[in-house]
């Protein structure tokens, strides 16, 4: 056999493994995109239900209105009274035949069921924001795998080409930093909220005790 055929045969086999590879490359690089748009909604979906959640119990006025409940006024139509957690933490402070004791173990108790409740998809965000990054970071490394691969197949004249490939590359980072920063930051503005609204609810509850 022709040495020259030969080679021109392994050469063939290798620029068509190499094409498969790129391809795959390609393909896993688009899924992360696609992954991290998803992420995206998912998130989005969480903050603006969150969002509505924290307006309706714990905004200012239901918290005042809490306190003027305790202090014997009439409940009005906050949410927050509407909660069954709430309500039996009111109960538990206006119950003269419990001991002090009993009543503080009681609003305790039901102030983390409610906490629970205001916490729900909290996780998801601090899960987005901590790992949206590097699902990111691994799709830009597929990408510069990707356009590296290229390079070794390109002339000096698709250098041009390569580049582009790279740059392209990096959007797979900024996709990630941009599901992960309004995650952190909602994150950060809702469980400070939380605590916030917890120390004065509780604060109340405790003070109305009778």
């Amino acid at each position: 056999m022709d040495p020259s055929l030969k080679c021109g045969k392994e050469t063939s086999e290798k620029a068509s493994a190499n094409m498969h590879w790129t391809q795959l490359l390609g393909v896993i690089e688009t899924l992360v995109l696609v992954t991290l748009l998803g992420l995206s909604v998912w998130s989005v979906t969480v903050i603006i239900d969150r969002r509505r959640f924290l307006k309706a119990y714990l905004s200012d006025e239901s918290v005042a209105e809490l306190r003027g409940v305790i202090k014997g006024g009439k409940p009005g139509a906050s949410a927050l009274l509407k909660s069954k957690a709430i309500c039996a933490a009111l109960e538990a402070a206006k119950d003269s035949r419990m001991s002090d004791t009993k009543k503080m173990r009681l609003i305790k108790e039901q102030l983390v069921e409610f906490k629970l409740e205001t916490e729900k998809g909290l996780a998801v965000l601090a899960t987005l924001g901590a790992n949206a990054p590097f699902i990111g970071l691994f799709g830009t490394v597929l990408g510069v795998v990707r356009a590296f691969s290229k390079l070794g197949e390109a002339s000096s004249s698709g250098t041009a080409s390569v580049m582009t490939a790279i740059s392209m590359a990096l959007i797979a980072t900024a996709a990630g930093l941009f599901v992960a920063i309004p995650a952190v930051a909602a994150y950060n503005v809702f469980a400070k909220k939380i605590r916030v609204a917890l120390l004065q609810i509780q604060t109340s509850l405790e003070a109305g005790i009778d």
